[in-house]
C-alpha cells in the first residue's frame, strides 16, 4: 500500500495520477461544502500534471493523421498545430523541429509496442505485431518509407523485429543445451526473415495480404526451428566425443 502525505489542501500527485475517481470525489465534496479555493487549485494541479502528456499525444495523433493524408515533405508545423488546436509555442516547447518530432514519435512507438507485448507465442504472431503500425496506417507507413526518414523507419522495424524474434526464440529454446554461437546465428536468421518480409511488402506497395502470408509461412516452416536446435545439439555432442 502506498502512503502519500497530502498538502494543506488535501491534494497530492499520487491521487491525481493513480486515483482519479477518489480525486474527483474529493473535489465534489469540497465544492459541495463551498470550498471554491480547493476546486481552483484542483483544476490547476490536473492541468500541471496531465496537460504536457496530453499535448504531446495530440501532436503525435495529428501528425499520424496528416501522414495518412499526404507525404512527410508536405506536412508543416502549421498543419499540425491547426489540426490539434494548439499554438506554435506549444509545439516548440515539446519538439525542436519537425525532424526531431518524427524521430521521437517513431522510436517511442517501437518502445511502446515492445512494452505492450512482453511475450510472443509464435513467429506468425510476432511478425504481425512487428507490422502492426503498417497494418493500421498503410498510407502513413508508405509515406515514411519513401521519405528522407526512411532510415529511421527501418531502425524502428529492425528494433521491433529483433525484439520479436529474440523473445520468441528464447522461449522456444527453453532449457535446451544449444551453444550460444548457434543460438545467436538462429536468432539473426529469423530476424533477417522478419525484417526482410516487411521490407519486401513495403517495396510492393503493401499489395499482398501480409497476415495470410505470415500464416502460410509459419505452416511451411513448422518444425524447422526445432530441427535447427536438434542438429546443433547433436553436432556439439559429436565434437565432444573427439
Amino acid at each position: 500500500m502506498v502512503t502519500v502525505q497530502p498538502d494543506r489542501h488535501g491534494l497530492n500527485c499520487y491521487c491525481v495520477k493513480i486515483c482519479p475517481v477518489a480525486f474527483i470525489l474529493k473535489i465534489w465534496y469540497n465544492i459541495r461544502d463551498g470550498n471554491r479555493r480547493f476546486f481552483e487549485r484542483a483544476l490547476t494541479e490536473i492541468w500541471r500534471i496531465n496537460m504536457p502528456g496530453f499535448t504531446k499525444q495530440a501532436i503525435k495523433n495529428s501528425f499520424i493523421k496528416l501522414l495518412n493524408e499526404k507525404p512527410v515533405s508536405q506536412i508543416t508545423v502549421k498543419d499540425i498545430v491547426e489540426d490539434c488546436g494548439i499554438n506554435r509555442n506549444s509545439f516548440y516547447y515539446h519538439y525542436q523541429d519537425l525532424p526531431s518530432m518524427i524521430e521521437e514519435i517513431i522510436l517511442d512507438d517501437a518502445d511502446e509496442l515492445i512494452r505492450k507485448h512482453p511475450t510472443v507465442d509464435s513467429l506468425e504472431d510476432g511478425l504481425e505485431f512487428a507490422a502492426s503500425f503498417v497494418l493500421k496506417n498503410r498510407r502513413a507507413a508508405l509515406h515514411l518509407y519513401h521519405s528522407g526518414n526512411r532510415d529511421l523507419f527501418e531502425q524502428y522495424l529492425w528494433k521491433v523485429c529483433e525484439y520479436v524474434v529474440s523473445t520468441y526464440i528464447s522461449t522456444a529454446f527453453g532449457d535446451s543445451l544449444i551453444g550460444e554461437k548457434d543460438k545467436g546465428i538462429i536468432i539473426r536468421y529469423y530476424k533477417w526473415c522478419c525484417f526482410g518480409a516487411i521490407i519486401d511488402w513495403l517495396n510492393t506497395g503493401l499489395k499482398d495480404d501480409i497476415q495470410a502470408l505470415f500464416y502460410r509461412m509459419g505452416q511451411l516452416k513448422k518444425g524447422m526451428l526445432e530441427e535447427m536446435i536438434r542438429r546443433s545439439i547433436l553436432e556439439d555432442a559429436d565434437r565432444e566425443k573427439y
